[in-house]
């Protein structure tokens, strides 16, 4: 049997601790930013904090400004790694044996304004297309090389074949490139449909 003192015991602690459940849960709500409030926590479990994903996307989710700065220089470094190794951009490090034809400065310019694009358009949730991006770079970039510069051209058909079969063959390659990523960019931005 329990006496009363022992019940009296009792009921101070619990009151005591749910003080100190009030306490912790009021110091933590104001550490909280309100935007990311959405619940009160537990009583069994005071120092729980409850965020929703719609909290979360507000704080990380960037200004259009830091967005198109953000593309700005990713489309930058993406421009340097295509003219740079091709030496469509002269420079000291690298040189080409066939001049730059016509059409590779048109590849590369619409490569980059769509490599812009995919960078400053907000994709769709749950985009499965990074792969694709840096395939369809890579791509690009074998298509506007130097046709007997490039070393993996060279040894699988020689130098004949790299300016018999692979010169004539680039525009193409260039053309399905562009082609394919702004297939790509139209894939990652537009809406999809909510499935249950």
């Amino acid at each position: 049997m329990t006496s009363p003192s022992d019940r009296s015991d009792r009921n101070d602690a619990a009151k005591r601790a749910a003080k100190g459940s009030e306490q912790v849960t009021a110091s933590s709500a104001t550490s909280v930013p309100a935007s990311l409030r959405t619940a009160q926590p537990q009583a069994w479990w005071p120092q729980a904090r409850f965020i929703s994903a719609e909290g979360v996307r507000e704080e990380t989710q960037r200004t259009p400004l830091q967005g198109y700065l953000r593309a700005l220089l990713l489309t930058l470094g993406v421009g340097l790694f295509l003219v740079l190794p091709t030496d469509i951009l002269p420079n000291p490090i690298f040189s080409r044996e066939v001049p730059v034809r016509w059409w590779e400065y048109l590849a590369v310019g619409a490569t980059l304004i769509l490599t812009f694009l995919w960078f400053a358009l907000p994709a769709a949730p749950k985009d499965p297309q990074a792969g694709r991006f840096a395939t369809i770079i890579g791509a690009t970039l074998f298509a506007v090389a130097c046709p007997v510069c490039n070393k993996i051209v060279l040894l699988l058909l020689g130098t004949s074949g790299a300016l018999g079969l692979w010169a004539p063959a680039q525009p193409y390659i260039a053309a399905i490139a562009v082609a394919a990523l702004a297939l790509a960019l139209w894939l990652r931005v537009r809406p999809r449909p909510l499935s249950l």
